[in-house]
């Protein structure tokens, strides 16, 4: 694909920002310098108390064309970003390829280049996702890891029931992904990166870049991020029994897009989300294999769960 090619298409960079005064610029900087592709910047400040509306405007003062501003109340990341992606592609119908966006990482100059040179080859009216590896990093950038080794990544539909590999800040999509997306009402939106993972799992294609393409900051102050060792473990013991996170999810994405799933697929999702029907039921459930976690104590975690009906 030419340099002009790529001129023609405009990625519709979509942030939600809270509290971010910190790294905000660092991030909107490294969105500004991206390579070989037309990009629009579209940010909905959550509610923030600091100085992150006044770091925004600006910008917006510097670069008037080239941003989309919205303060909003505070309703939580997911329901932010949702809100984003409904206005973006209500508002505007050149919004063919977008992605979402953190507020205090760093990309590098190629990352959207890429993404639409796999997304770009594709169907327009199937949805389809580009996410890619990410460089682990301290709050100063200092690199700690890759957060997927090689091989780790897998992307069936049955590791989809549990487990997101497509961090938000990595995922770039098209506008059929975005308005399949949108059929899922605002306020039962969890997580919306796994929403859009599992769409594009399940009614289209996923394409995982195994090269890191941003810098993943990991600090205090991280709404999402990779848990790992001790914090997993406490998250999971403090998360209030009744709650069923995994169950409610893929039971909300069975429910809107059942009519789009092939009956194999809902069968699959129906034998997953039946699993308190009988111990029997649940028995299997741990000893599928298919469905399980990259990781040895995601999979003890999620083993527990199940037998405990907590799923």
């Amino acid at each position: 694909m030419t340099k002009q090619e790529f001129e023609k298409k405009t990625i519709f960079v979509l942030m939600s920002t809270f509290n971010g005064e910190k790294y905000l610029n660092e991030q909107i900087e490294s969105i500004k310098d991206q390579k070989n592709v037309e990009t629009h910047l579209v940010i909905r400040d959550d509610g923030s108390k600091d100085n992150t509306k006044n770091i925004i405007k600006k910008w917006v003062n510097t670069y008037p064309d080239w941003i989309t501003f919205i303060e909003g109340k505070n309703i939580g990341f997911a329901q932010s970003f949702s809100k984003l992606l409904s206005l973006t592609i209500t508002k505007f119908s050149n919004a063919q390829y977008l992605a979402f966006c953190d507020q205090d990482d760093v990309w590098s100059p190629e990352k959207l280049m890429i993404a639409l040179r796999y997304l770009s080859k594709e169907s327009k009216l199937t949805p389809v996702l580009y996410f890619s590896n990410a460089e682990l990093v301290d709050s100063a950038l200092k690199p700690l890891s890759l957060l997927w080794r090689v091989n780790e990544v897998d992307l069936s539909k049955e590791r989809s029931l549990v487990q997101n590999f497509a961090p938000g800040c990595t995922e770039v999509f098209n506008r059929c992904a975005a308005e399949m997306y949108i059929k899922t009402p605002p306020h039962n939106i969890t997580l919306h990166d796994y929403l859009m993972f599992q769409i594009c799992i399940f009614l289209g294609k996923v394409t995982y870049d195994e090269a890191p393409r941003i810098k993943y900051r990991q600090h205090v102050n991280n709404q999402i991020g990779k848990v790992t060792g001790l914090r997993r473990w406490v998250r999971f013991l403090c998360k209030p029994i009744i709650k069923h996170d995994i169950s409610t999810r893929n039971a909300l994405f069975l429910e809107v897009y059942k009519r789009f799933l092939s009956a194999q697929d809902v069968l699959l999702l129906n034998s997953f989300l039946n699993y308190k029907k009988s111990l029997f039921h649940k028995i299997a459930l741990v000893f599928n294999r298919k469905i399980s976690y990259s990781n040895m104590e995601s999979n003890i975690l999620m083993k527990i769960k199940i037998l405990l009906g907590w799923l």
